[in-house]
C-alpha cells in the first residue's frame, strides 16, 4: 500500500491595506503561503450597512461585492475595490484556495471610513 501524501490547506498571513483609500478606491494586499501552489484569492467586502438576510428555511444567495486578488509575487497578492462610498467600518474577508482544492482558513479585517484623524499629544515620562 501506498504511503499517502500529506495535503496542507493555504495559509493568509497577512492582510491589510496599500496606502490610503482615495476617491473610494482602496487597494488591499494579501500574503498567502501554500506547500503547492495558490489557484485564487478573493475578498468578499461588508460595508457598513450590510446586515445578514433573515433566518429561513432556505439558504439565501449572498450578494456580497467580492473581488480577485492578483498575484504580485509567489506570496504576495493585490487586489482594488472602488466603491468605499459609505461612512463607517468596512470588514474585508480574504480567502485562498490552492491547487489541491483546499481553502485556507478566512482572515477578517477593518477599514474604518469617514472618520476624521484625531492626533493627541505625545506623552514623555
Amino acid at each position: 500500500m501506498a504511503e499517502e501524501e500529506e495535503r496542507w490547506p493555504p495559509y493568509i498571513t497577512g492582510v491589510g491595506q496599500n496606502g490610503a483609500v482615495r476617491d473610494g478606491k482602496g487597494q488591499l494586499q494579501a500574503i498567502v503561503l501554500d506547500d503547492k501552489g495558490i489557484e485564487v484569492v478573493w475578498g468578499e467586502i461588508y460595508p457598513p450597512s450590510y446586515t445578514p438576510p433573515p433566518a429561513t428555511e432556505g439558504i439565501a444567495r449572498s450578494t456580497l461585492p467580492t473581488i480577485v486578488f492578483s498575484k504580485q509575487s509567489p506570496t504576495e497578492y493585490d487586489g482594488q475595490y472602488e466603491y468605499f462610498d459609505e461612512k463607517g467600518e468596512y470588514r474585508v474577508v480574504v480567502h485562498a484556495l490552492d491547487s489541491d482544492g483546499l481553502e485556507a482558513q478566512p482572515v477578517e479585517f477593518p477599514i474604518p471610513m469617514g472618520y476624521p484623524l484625531v492626533y493627541l499629544p505625545l506623552v514623555v515620562k
